[in-house]
């Protein structure tokens, strides 16, 4: 049933959308294949040593940790044990909260790691555009910007 009040996708509207859902499924399945397969690290495992790299020397908060990473706690835990296991990560209980960070056997897996992935993104992502095309990659940060917040009304 076609509801008559919905703002229907024009033809390439649809076309647009539906390549760009496409390509965010297959991001993740291919850069993840690659890592495991050049690094022997997971995408998520990968991404959360980024993270913990980027925070200060005193850690971060787990909470927010997930919350950046769009985890639910019980995955970051179990991923931070994970790490942790390996050498890579650490976790403490502090008197204002839970925190994680990297061990610098961490740091030293990250840096032999992130060549090898940069150069995966570059081959697949970035070679792929020309000087013309990378301004439309960019503004798939406004896309970004839409999906903070709360939703739409819908009238």
């Amino acid at each position: 049933m076609q509801d008559d009040a919905a703002q229907w996708l024009t033809a390439e509207e649809g076309e647009m959308w539906r390549s760009l859902i496409s390509v965010a499924d297959r991001l993740i399945s291919v850069f993840d294949n690659d890592l495991e397969r050049l690094t022997g690290l997971s995408w998520h495992d990968y991404g959360l040593l980024v993270h913990l790299s980027e925070g200060p020397g005193s850690g971060l908060r787990i909470a927010e940790l997930a919350e950046s990473m769009l985890f639910a706690s019980s995955r970051i835990n179990r991923s931070l044990d994970s790490l942790a296991e390996r050498g890579w990560a650490w976790r403490e209980s502090r008197d204002d909260g839970h925190w994680a960070g990297l061990t610098d056997t961490g740091r030293d897996r990250l840096a032999s790691a992130a060549p090898l992935h940069l150069a995966s993104v570059r081959n697949r992502v970035f070679d792929r555009l020309d000087g013309d095309l990378q301004p439309v990659l960019a503004a798939v940060n406004a896309i970004a910007d839409g999906l903070d917040g709360p939703a739409p009304e819908v009238v």
